[in-house]
This record gives structure tokens, C-alpha cells and sequence, in this order.
């Protein structure tokens, strides 16, 4: 599991963080990538977290069941919303604040692995075909989430610009930078520990 290519994806913000995975043949060497070993575990454990949050033994029935009561785009907002806030709740109460874009990164690989559980347990049939509906769905998770967090999980000020960035993309029909820079990686999904188990 390693890093989007830009942990910020705000090109007129210096970026915070770019993947580990190797440059492309020919990159120049001021595009090679720099992110440390804490910064790279600080994004698998956000992503392992918010899977546990949605498919542990104790969740995962409820994440079914929130899945196949509401259409497939809010259904896969609400349930990757409040994973990711549990996540960010549970740093919180540690002392430690998740930097909002390693936060949405994180949300962005989670979503994609539950809109995958989701197609195949039929409660969002033809969501892997439809981008259109993956990109409503990460907007309408990424702002479940916000609503969701407790006040002083995120950096305000960090969180108004990186979300104002995607209120930006979507209302001019682009995918979330976020979206852009999973799909333009090649970052391995993370399987859902219990999505057999789920989907039996």
C-alpha cells in the first residue's frame, strides 16, 4: 500500500508529501519522491483504520446493512464518512491531529474498497463502471466525514483549503484531486479483512 503521488493534490499549495513508489523512466530528479518512513506509516495506518472501522467482525454486518438501505452513492458515503471520523476521533483522543489530506487520501483508498464490497455483495451494482457515481459518492463521503468529525480532529485552517479544493473540482465536473491521483497510481487496494466473510 503506498502513497498517491501527491498526499496534497493542491497544485498551487506546496505538497506535503509525495508517494514512495518509484519516479517513471526519465522523471527528472526534482520529481523523485521524498516521503519519509513516518509519513508513509502515518497513511497505511489511516487507511488500516478506517477499514477496520467499516468491515471488523463487530462492523461489519452494520456496514452491510448501511449499504443496502440507502441508494449506492449515499450508502457508500455514510459508511466511509464515519469510518474515516472514527479514525481521526481515535488519533484525537491520543494527542495526535491526521493532516486533512493524508485524512482524504486515506478516505479516497477506503471508499474504493468498500464501492468494490459493495458491487459485490449487490448493493451498488455497476459502481465499479461508473465514474460518474464514484465521484458523487467520494464527495457526498468526504463531506460525512467532515460533519462527523469532533471539532478539533483536523486543522481548520488545512481542512477549508483541501476542502474547498474538492467543492471546486466537483463543481466544474472533475474528479477530487484525490480520485485523480489514486487512479493515476498504480497503489495496490488494501483487501477489506472481512469482506468474504461480509458478502457469504
Amino acid at each position: 500500500m503506498q502513497m498517491p503521488d501527491s498526499l496534497s493534490g493542491m497544485p498551487q499549495r506546496p505538497a506535503r508529501a509525495e508517494t514512495a513508489v518509484q519516479p517513471p523512466p526519465g522523471a527528472a530528479p526534482e520529481d523523485a519522491p521524498n516521503v519519509t518512513p513516518q509519513e508513509q506509516a502515518l497513511y497505511e495506518r489511516t487507511v488500516a483504520g478506517g477499514l477496520l472501522a467499516m468491515f471488523d467482525p463487530k462492523a461489519v454486518q452494520a456496514t452491510i446493512e448501511a449499504l443496502k438501505d440507502a441508494d449506492p452513492a449515499q450508502g457508500l458515503a455514510m459508511v466511509t464518512g464515519a469510518a474515516m471520523a472514527r479514525v481521526a476521533e481515535a488519533a484525537m483522543r491520543k494527542g495526535q491531529r491526521i493532516p486533512t489530506d493524508v485524512l482524504m487520501h486515506a478516505a479516497t483508498e477506503v471508499f474504493e474498497n468498500a464501492a468494490e464490497f459493495a458491487a459485490k455483495i449487490g448493493a451498488a451494482p455497476g459502481i465499479m463502471e461508473d465514474q460518474a457515481l464514484q465521484q458523487r459518492a467520494l464527495v457526498m463521503a468526504f463531506e460525512e466525514m467532515r460533519a462527523a468529525l469532533p471539532p478539533g480532529a483536523i486543522d481548520p485552517a488545512e481542512a477549508q483549503a483541501d476542502f474547498a479544493e474538492v467543492k471546486q473540482a466537483d463543481a466544474s465536473g472533475q474528479a477530487p484531486p484525490f480520485m485523480q491521483q489514486a487512479a493515476a497510481g498504480a497503489a495496490p487496494k488494501a483487501q477489506p479483512p472481512m469482506a468474504k466473510k461480509g458478502a457469504a
